[in-house]
């Protein structure tokens, strides 16, 4: 590997490893993929209950050709998706997969892209998708980085996942001991009866445990309930 390359990977690594939350993550990972693979903009595809939709942009004028990607049902980045492989186009001028598509990116102005997926484990659950206004824009050197800052850049959406997990779990388990307190002190519940409480209303009304607690917290009753039977 290039030092220069090493270097800047190792720049975006500590980068993409120092936000906040996960959101700041995927930010990040797209502004760093612009600098580490010299694209002009760079769009990252999540998928979300099967659908792919573009969850951060390293610059607003790219979402205009994303929306189109996913309107159209069609481009590098859902066929990335799908087959798991890169997908690189030196100039969509002369592209046919994409009938819809492509046309629609060099109105734009984007003439050249770059799709490499997003593999976690045994699955590819999303995409970067890297683009160049001139044509050509990614030479063979710009595609061995973009490959090795994905890699990266996995480690770090995940590890962004893990804490965002992590911080909700504490959340929720702070909300339900409210709900309990409130219900053991309202009702004269003990403490495994007022967990019972929450958990029978949860089933019963198909709501998640921690919306049941969040509105005991707020209204100070079960939903639907002024008292405990």
């Amino acid at each position: 590997m290039d030092a220069s390359l090493a270097r800047d990977l190792a720049t975006a690594a500590r980068a993409m490893a120092d936000q906040p939350d996960l959101q700041a993550t995927l930010d990040t990972i797209c502004r760093q993929a612009v600098a580490a693979v010299g694209a002009d903009a760079c769009g990252l595809f999540l998928l979300r209950k099967g659908t792919a939709h573009a969850a951060a942009l390293s610059d607003p004028v790219l979402r205009a050709a994303e929306q189109a990607q996913i309107e159209a049902g069609e481009g590098p980045c859902l066929d990335t998706l799908r087959l798991t492989r890169t997908v690189h186009v030196a100039d969509l001028r002369d592209e046919r997969r994409w009938p819809h598509w492509s046309p629609r990116m060099v109105e734009l102005g984007w003439l050249s892209v770059l799709s490499v997926p997003l593999v976690e484990g045994d699955r590819t659950s999303g995409t970067l998708n890297l683009v160049a206004r001139a044509p050509g824009g990614f030479t063979g050197e710009a595609v061995e980085a973009a490959h090795l800052f994905a890699e990266h850049a996995v480690l770090a959406l995940a590890a962004a996942r893990t804490a965002t997990s992590l911080t909700e779990a504490v959340g929720a388990r702070h909300v339900i001991g409210v709900a309990q307190g409130i219900l053991m002190e309202r009702y004269g519940l003990d403490v495994d009866r007022a967990f019972e409480a929450l958990r029978r209303r949860s089933q019963d009304g198909n709501v998640k445990l921690r919306g049941v607690a969040e509105h005991v917290v707020e209204h100070r009753s079960l939903p639907g309930e002024d008292a405990v039977g």
